[in-house]
């Protein structure tokens, strides 16, 4: 047995039968069928909401029966849902353990398109699954935005490199090729995906498109400027 699923199997053995466990589930790229010997693992809970701190110390008790626990860093905490990431010691650095619970009932929503989770057991929490409906997309409209929008952070972008200030130039120049990534994502119909930024891209883009949007963010400093006419030719082939 892997860690990975060793760890998996620890957490469900130690869990399912507690009445105030209402579900477990799996997120990532371990649920969507993508994870790899550098995968994490992205694991939730729904409990009771007076057992939250509880379920917390008992995962960790959990964990430390693998091994010790050098890795205790708490995401956040709120009334809807609390968030501490493990490591185990002695397990590759990436194999960190994302631990959500949230409060039963929970609010646990599931896009059918973009939305894959692997449910370990659930005993009566609503895990619900809708269908996303994608915005109207006028591309031709959305293309013209872009290239308006180019124009606009072009000279935020000249004018930063030109005064020596190629930081503030990369961040004007990123939000170009971000405008593009939303763009693309609309056009493949992953509305509900359009805040990722470049998370996933390469699962949700093309190769030819991948390839152009490595070639504009490995850049040097020095060559920003150069860029930007190239961007321009590029974007209007979107």
């Amino acid at each position: 047995m892997d860690k990975c699923t060793e760890i998996i199997s620890k957490l469900q053995d130690s869990l399912k039968d507690l009445d105030y466990v209402h579900a477990m589930w799996l997120e990532g790229s371990v649920a969507q069928g993508f994870g790899d010997e550098y995968s994490d693992i992205d694991v939730w809970f729904e409990v009771d909401p007076d057992k939250i701190d509880k379920t917390y110390e008992l995962i960790k008790t959990s964990l430390e029966q693998i091994g010790p626990i050098d890795l205790e860093y708490e995401v956040f905490k709120d009334n809807d849902q609390r968030h501490i990431i493990y490591h185990i010691e002695g397990t590759t650095e990436f194999l960190t353990i994302d631990v959500n619970v949230q409060p039963f009932p929970g609010k646990s929503g599931f896009d059918k398109g973009i939305d894959i989770i692997d449910v370990v057991f659930n005993k009566d929490a609503e895990l619900k699954f809708y269908d996303s409906k994608a915005a109207d997309f006028d591309e031709a409209k959305s293309k013209e935005r872009i290239l308006h929008y180019y124009k606009a952070m072009r000279p935020l972008v000249i004018k930063n490199i030109r005064r020596g200030k190629p930081i503030e130039a990369k961040i004007y120049y990123d939000h170009i090729i971000g405008m593009a990534v939303k763009f693309l994502r609309r056009k493949s119909g992953l509305d509900a995906k359009l805040e990722y930024g470049n998370k996933h891209i390469y699962r949700d883009l093309d190769e030819k498109h991948i390839m152009d949007i490595e070639g504009f963010i490995f850049v040097m400093p020095e060559e920003l400027e150069s860029k930007l006419d190239e961007m321009d030719d590029w974007l209007k082939e979107l």
